[in-house]
């Protein structure tokens, strides 16, 4: 029984043969072999079972523009103009991510965190290593 602990375990490290489906199987690429993905990524990012792609944020609502703050280990830091409540903050989070990475606003949803700072949406359309590349630009047109 130990066994199958440590393979639940195992996707986090890269190894790519949970089926959970969920967190971090296609880290390095797993099961979808396209180009770019086999780099490692940043924590913040990690290709679903599906091929979408979920990145962690940190958001902070009430700033005068929306922009990406940070990109560290853990989360993407996102500044939002838009006041936190009533579900305004993460409407805006989610037009703001779609703009940032190039794709329609219904390819993006938030996936975890409705009530909390720390979030997780999920895109689906782009590539890790292109939206890695497009919140890069984003991160750099802010300095």
């Amino acid at each position: 029984m130990a066994s199958k602990d440590k393979k639940k375990k195992q996707p986090l490290g890269g190894g790519g043969g949970g089926g959970d489906g969920g967190g971090g199987g296609g880290l390095s690429g797993g099961k979808s072999g396209g180009g770019g993905e086999s780099a490692a990524l940043p924590g913040f990012l990690r290709v679903t079972a599906s091929g979408a792609v979920s990145v962690a944020i940190h958001a902070k609502p009430g700033s005068k523009q929306a922009a990406v703050m940070s990109l560290t280990g853990d989360a993407v830091g996102v500044a939002i103009d838009a006041p936190a409540r009533e579900g305004e903050a993460n409407a805006a989070i989610l037009e703001f991510m779609a703009d940032v990475l190039g794709v329609r606003k219904r390819q993006v949803s938030l996936q975890i965190g409705s009530r909390s700072r720390e979030k997780v949406v999920l895109v689906e359309g782009v590539s890790a290593q292109e939206a890695l590349s497009s919140l890069q630009r984003a991160m750099g047109t802010r300095e």
